[in-house]
């Protein structure tokens, strides 16, 4: 189950709404920059009024150990969260004292934040990076890169999560937590009942998706091409294929990591709904037409200008471990050809 953090809470009523929605922790904000900053007054009012068992969790940028500790003892805090640009010598000082969510920005294209030298956190949460700011942007993270991270660490997904595409985003990432701040705002600092009520609805339905007879498909898994089963009647194969088939909302979302004949990395993903009709493939004049022809097999097929130029065939076999990949084509004489591969279920 996918847990929810509320944070940059700044009234008792806040609180009590995001406990009584079913939140398992509010974050408390005491970076003076923030329009959602609190001073350890006001944090203490609002503590008086939480239910137990929801955990308290303080937002410090770029303070020393040493008032962070304090504060959080003074408070009873249940976590410290540093947003900042904290050292591992301070992240690792302060976890002397108190659980800490460490927070990194993820920036698109470039490499991951180095986790291991923050060991001491217990978890992570990962922010859409921005210039100059410390979260609350409204800007959404790199849901593939998180999605990697979130097999490995344990996730606290934040940046840019609304109502609207926090389900789409639980089911892309797989995250431990989620983290709302501006999301549910009808202001800064000012969350919307309406919105917050919304945001733990479409939480609920992820997590009912996310159980175990909802993803039990027989294409969802991890797939890796049988080189030796290949039968080609038309071009030269590649060699290494590996498929991740993922569950959506609506459909499913095919990544492909592979090498062409020539060594070449190709890495796709795409997806959609299997309702036979055309989604187009943005920055192409082209759409993708996903079917469910069967319980056990799928058909997608690349149009253009309304004709079906590819079209392939997935099914799974019997033993439901290998997976057939039939890729119907024509040759320029007119005759069709057929290119089969077989892959072994690897998860």
């Amino acid at each position: 189950m996918v847990r929810v953090k509320v944070c940059g809470v700044t009234t008792p009523d806040e609180a009590r709404l995001a406990a009584d929605l079913g939140a398992h922790a509010i974050g408390l904000n005491f970076f003076p920059e923030s329009p959602r900053s609190l001073s350890p007054f006001a944090a203490r009012h609002i503590l008086s009024e939480l239910p137990p068992l929801v955990s308290s969790v303080g937002i410090f940028v770029n303070w020393t150990p040493e008032p962070v500790i304090a504060l959080s003892e003074a408070l009873r805090l249940s976590a410290a969260q540093l947003h900042g640009d904290e050292t591992p010598q301070t992240v690792a000082q302060v976890a002397k004292k108190l659980p800490v969510i460490k927070a990194l920005r993820l920036e698109r294209g470039c490499a991951p934040p180095g986790f291991p030298r923050h060991r001491a956190a217990t978890a992570f949460l990962l922010d859409a990076a921005s210039p100059g700011k410390f979260g609350g942007t409204g800007l959404t993270t790199d849901w593939t890169q998180a999605h990697t991270l979130a097999q490995s660490h344990r996730i606290i997904l934040a940046g840019g999560l609304t109502p609207e595409n926090v389900a789409e985003a639980i089911l892309a990432v797989r995250p431990f937590a989620v983290d709302v701040a501006s999301g549910v705002e009808s202001l800064p600092g000012k969350k919307e009942p309406a919105k917050l009520r919304s945001f733990f609805s479409e939480v609920a339905r992820a997590n009912q998706l996310l159980t175990p007879h909802s993803l039990d498909d027989i294409f969802v898994g991890t797939w890796e091409l049988d080189p030796a089963t290949l039968r080609y009647e038309h071009g030269r194969p590649g060699r290494r294929a590996i498929y991740i088939i993922e569950k959506t909302l609506t459909g499913f979302t095919f990544h492909l990591d592979a090498d062409d004949a020539d060594g070449k990395l190709i890495q796709v993903t795409y997806g959609g709904e299997l309702d036979g009709r055309e989604q187009p493939i943005p920055g192409m004049d082209a759409a993708l037409v996903l079917s469910r022809l069967e319980g056990n097999i799928i058909e997608s097929a690349l149009k253009r200008s309304g004709k079906i130029v590819d079209r392939w065939t997935r099914e799974v076999l019997a033993d439901k471990k290998t997976m057939r990949i039939i890729q119907h084509g024509t040759h320029p004489d007119g005759t069709a050809f057929r290119n089969v591969g077989l892959y072994r279920r690897v998860r």
